[in-house]
């Protein structure tokens, strides 16, 4: 709800989970039509996602369990054929570069020191750049409350001005909230 209203008071217009009928550029302005609507627009942008493109590897051939979602690989980087590893985007969510690069040191560690074998199930930083940034790390609150019960989670939230580095940045619109598991 915050994003939207900042998006709002920046004059931006979400339009979320359409399908295009028809888009054209002339005159310096987007006429995009979805729906049976037509809006004009001086900007465009399609977020559409992104997804691992490996249909083309021939896996069935190696035998290597997969779907449209990504190569699936146990907690060390393994996937069922046990001396073929993956990493990186072709695993799926999430797809992020230090996610990958986490993944290709864990797979490392592990071909090189096999006794001391190491998981690659680690939470990761995620961000999205925008403004506001969204950052997030570990479980979301739904898989949190799906897993422990409410009274067993502390939330904290915090409105960015009460935070000194929002303070210094002159940062007002926004916020930090903290699950953690009581004690």
């Amino acid at each position: 709800e915050m994003l939207r209203r900042k998006f709002e008071e920046e004059g931006i217009v979400l339009h979320l989970g359409r399908e295009l009928n028809e888009v054209q550029y002339k005159e310096n302005a987007f006429t995009i039509t979805f729906g049976g609507k037509t809006i004009t627009s001086e900007k465009f942008v399609v977020a559409a996602g992104r997804k691992p493109q490996i249909a083309k590897l021939n896996l069935d051939v190696a035998g290597v369990h997969w779907s449209d979602k990504g190569i699936e690989v146990d907690a060390y980087g393994r996937t069922n054929k046990r001396h073929i590893w993956a990493i990186g985007d072709v695993l799926g969510a999430p797809i992020f570069t230090h996610f990958a690069e986490h993944g290709g040191r864990t797979v490392l560690k592990n071909l090189l020191l096999p006794f001391k074998k190491k998981i690659h199930n680690q939470y990761i930083p995620r961000v999205t750049f925008t403004d506001p940034e969204i950052a997030s790390i570990g479980m979301l609150e739904e898989e949190a409350l799906q897993k422990y019960s409410a009274s067993k989670l502390a939330i904290y939230h915090l409105p960015l001005p009460t935070i000194d580095r929002a303070v210094t940045e002159g940062e007002h619109d926004g916020f930090i909230k903290i699950l953690t598991k009581k004690w």
